[in-house]
């Protein structure tokens, strides 16, 4: 439907879908103790499924998709140990991230780059990357309080008003 629309973003999204199931099929079949070859293909389908999805997003520049991509790719890596494949899909994912001010992505891409790097015996870069973890987390979260006691306060003002007025009628 996406390709009959020419809906470009509806594709990449499709795409992304698509190799988030065949990984959480991978993931699944890793944790039930599966042969390597079935969780092998699954994870090549998810990675395939993965950089068609990071070609649309290019194509409409649309940088925190291509940093999502990233960021899974990456993950896939690093489930296979193969850590510096992971590093490099880490890094640039964390650069479009950070270029985009995208601070959930920043975030997962940190924490993709804390593994990989604890995984290299990088200690001082691992915590770097921990670090900038915590720090986008506890602002994110920082924010939804905010936003929580905003609406609680607006919640409160209104049933507030709404009293009064059913007392005056």
């Amino acid at each position: 439907i996406d390709i009959e629309l020419n809906d470009k973003s509806g594709m990449a999204n499709t795409l992304i879908n698509i190799g988030n199931v065949f990984s959480h099929e991978a993931s699944e079949l890793l944790l039930a103790g599966a042969n390597s070859d079935s969780v092998l293909n699954k994870q090549n389908s998810a990675i395939n499924y993965y950089e068609k999805s990071i070609e649309v997003f290019k194509e409409i520049e649309n940088n925190n998709g291509i940093s999502i991509n990233l960021t899974n790719i990456g993950n896939i890596y690093l489930i296979r140990k193969e850590l510096l494949k992971a590093k490099r899909f880490g890094e640039e994912s964390l650069e479009f991230a950070k270029g985009n001010n995208a601070r959930a992505l920043v975030k997962d891409a940190s924490m993709l780059l804390y593994g990989v790097y604890k995984g290299l015996n990088k200690t001082t870069k691992a915590l770097e990357m921990y670090e900038l973890f915590i720090a986008i987390r506890d602002s994110i979260d920082s924010e939804k309080n905010q936003k929580e006691v905003l609406r609680q306060e607006y919640k409160y003002v209104y049933d507030k008003q709404v009293t009064a007025d059913s007392v005056k009628t």
